[in-house]
């Protein structure tokens, strides 16, 4: 970073005096006469969560300069340190070692609350502010140039602007409760539980000790900006809370008197006192709620009741070990008494026992006379039945093998009749045959010779021709006989009109003389 002493031209740019400018390297620079070194600056490298703070001398205006992978100051511009309050610059200390909370030391019985920063730790103001959000917290910021307020929900790396600070919540701490105890930047949404220690009076002026704890957790809707500022509304949650319940306590066990309230003080703190008396749709009892933070009182255990007088101390130690005395005779006797009944219920159930088992002695007696008789009777009745069944069994399978022979018989003798008849039906088929054979043998036999008779008449009319046939019809009956005789023809007649015929006497001549 340069500056000009006086006026000159540098090559070809033309300085002023006062000018101030840079050259940037890597590169070979050697000043003249005319030039002041102001300062020499290097680049920074920045990681995503990581930044440095910047003001511009021209304007005023600071910047945070974040997440780049190098960063180089501008000639006009420095780097602007960011003061914190001591609360928040102790409680980055511890965040940085794992703490996120400042506790109070006791020094000579006493309650100090000293900044004790860790060792070797040391801020470098220019760089931007980091926070490590926890788990399950929650982080308010606020914008002093802007007015204006954001929450942060862990876990989660928080880097602050210019002029962003976070919310430091001074909590009521040790017991009975004291404010401004524990210092802390994270609000922690539970669950989780807490102690505390209250003085309570009876309706009978006995003052007690009440040591309570109490578990809560804050429910809400991230995503709601209402739900998100109600967190942070109430610095010290711890000690409103734990201050609303006692209150609630000391009145409703003002009202009741000291033995009263020792035999039932579950049920008047929590339910008569009004913590968790409603109960939901599903029967459960409901946690108290505090509508201005969304903190939620989900249970309530009694731990401690010890008396703050002495006198009333010793009296109800007295009074408890004679209760427990009185207890304790009771219990004895009632073991004695206990153990005689339980003697005499042995000795009667011995006796009780000792009848059952004859009884049921005379019962297997009775029942093994019983099975004896049914075995001899079953006996008995198993070799009569076993001797019937033989015989019916034996007069069955003769009646059965008498008409299975039968059966044979009949059998057999359809066999017989029936080769019988197919015997007797071949006979008759074949002496049909025979017959038949026989008759259409004769039958073609008188076709065949009546077949020559017919070729040889037609043979021999055609050999003798019309004109003889005509010649032997004229000629007179010895004539004709002669001709058919020399023609070897019998049982011919040849008639006319002329020439009648009388059969009377025809037979004869067709039947021929005895000679012939």
């Amino acid at each position: 970073m340069l500056k000009a002493k006086d006026s000159f031209k540098d090559g070809d740019v033309d300085r002023k005096a006062g000018e101030i400018w840079v050259i940037r390297g890597p590169r070979n620079f050697i000043p003249t006469i005319n030039i002041e070194i102001l300062e020499k600056r290097a680049a920074l490298p920045l990681g995503d969560n990581e930044g440095v703070y910047v003001r511009s001398k021209k304007t005023g205006e600071v910047r945070l300069e974040k997440g780049k992978q190098t960063f180089l100051l501008q000639p006009d511009e420095v780097f602007w340190e960011k003061e914190l309050g001591s609360d928040l610059e102790t409680l980055i200390a511890y965040n940085q070692s794992g703490t996120n909370f400042i506790p109070v030391t006791i020094k000579n019985g006493k309650r100090v609350y000293e900044y004790i920063m860790p060792k070797n730790y040391k801020r470098v103001k220019t760089q931007a502010v980091r926070f490590k959000a926890p788990h399950n917290s929650a982080i308010q910021i606020y914008d002093y140039k802007l007015k204006s307020k954001r929450v942060v929900f862990g876990p989660d790396m928080i880097v602050l602007e210019p002029f962003e600070d976070l919310t430091v919540l001074r909590l009521s701490g040790g017991m009975p409760k004291e404010e401004d105890q524990i210092r802390n930047v994270a609000l922690l949404l539970g669950p989780d539980f807490m102690t505390d220690l209250i003085e309570v009076e009876t309706a009978d002026h006995a003052k007690l000790n009440l040591r309570l704890s109490y578990n809560w957790e804050f429910r809400l809707d991230k995503n709601n900006k209402e739900d998100c500022e109600k967190l942070f509304c109430i610095r010290d949650f711890v000690g409103d809370a734990c201050k609303a319940i006692a209150s609630r306590i000391r009145g409703v066990v003002s009202t009741v008197n000291f033995e009263q309230f020792h035999k039932h003080s579950s049920e008047i703190i929590t339910v008569k006192g009004g913590i968790f008396s409603k109960k939901d749709e599903n029967g459960d009892i409901k946690p108290f709620h505090f509508k201005s933070n969304n903190l939620f009182i989900t249970t309530l255990d009694i731990q401690s009741i010890d008396p703050v007088d002495e006198e009333t101390r010793r009296s109800l130690q007295k009074s408890v070990n004679l209760s427990f005395e009185i207890q304790t005779k009771s219990q004895e006797a009632q073991a004695k008494h206990q153990a005689a009944r339980l003697e005499q219920e042995s000795v009667g159930l011995l006796e009780r026992l000792k009848i059952q088992d004859e009884i049921v002695s005379m019962q297997a007696t009775k029942k093994l006379l019983q099975l004896q008789a049914e075995s001899e009777s079953i006996k008995t009745t198993g070799v009569a039945i076993a001797q019937a069944k033989a015989k019916a069994e034996a007069a069955q399978i003769e009646g059965e093998m008498e008409v299975s022979q039968a059966e044979l018989q009949v059998k057999a003798d359809k066999i017989k009749h029936d080769s019988e008849i197919g015997l007797l039906k071949n006979r008759y088929e074949q002496e049909v045959d025979i017959k038949r054979q026989t008759s259409e043998l004769r039958i073609t036999h008188e076709k065949k010779l009546a077949a020559i008779e017919t070729e040889k008449f037609e043979k021999t009319i055609k050999s003798l021709g019309q004109d003889t046939i005509k010649a032997i019809a004229k000629a007179g009956p010895e004539l004709q006989a002669k001709l058919l005789k020399g023609l070897g023809l019998k049982g011919f007649v040849l008639m006319d009109g002329k020439n009648p015929i009388n059969l009377f006497n025809a037979a004869n001549g067709f039947l021929g003389s005895s000679s012939n």
